[in-house]
């Protein structure tokens, strides 16, 4: 490597060093000095980031928790036999979504540094946190508001797991991004 170009990436080093600890050190308050915003934004993003894997791994054609195409889409996505699960778009588009929720977390709670303000990060936690509470809250009624999910193995893990799931979710979430 040439000389130049070292100094030049010891310069640019040193700029987004600078520019990370100036951020950090202007909001105190709200980045690494609140242990449980950190705490909080820690744990979502993991889960975040585990969810975002599971449906990679469904985009790439895998079957767990079931063991073929129909007993996945009853597993997760409830209704009747036959029901196919969401497209390989949709579901790249939810890993995108959960990796992005992950990223808001670190953000909003001061973790790391992204180019965007505080106060849009909170806003957009803020919002996916209302989000994950509606979906959470949901979960209990859905037999009512989806009658084909009756008796679907989705319709039992919705009420024992996934709900449940996203109403901590919310709650971190939200518990990330306070001030």
């Amino acid at each position: 490597m040439s000389a130049l170009k070292a100094g030049t990436m010891t310069k640019t080093l040193e700029g987004v060093t600078r520019s990370w600890c100036q951020a950090r050190t202007q909001g105190a308050k709200h980045t690494m000095g609140n242990a449980f915003n950190a705490m909080a934004g820690i744990l979502a993003a993991a889960i975040f980031t585990l969810i975002a894997a599971i449906h990679a791994y469904w985009a790439l054609g895998g079957l767990w928790p079931g063991h073929d195409p129909d007993s996945l889409a009853r597993i997760v996505v409830g209704g009747q036999p036959g029901m196919r699960m969401p497209g390989v778009v949709a579901t790249w588009t939810v890993v995108g979504v959960l990796t992005g929720a992950a990223l808001t977390v670190l953000g909003a709670s001061g973790i790391i540094v992204l180019p965007m303000t505080q106060s849009l990060l909170r806003l957009a936690a803020y919002a996916g946190a209302g989000v994950l509470l509606l979906r959470g809250l949901e979960g209990f009624v859905d037999t009512r508001i989806r009658p084909t999910t009756v008796g679907s193995p989705f319709a039992r893990l919705n009420v024992r797991f996934y709900s449940p799931l996203c109403l901590m979710l919310a709650g971190l979430t939200y518990a990330a991004a306070a001030l």
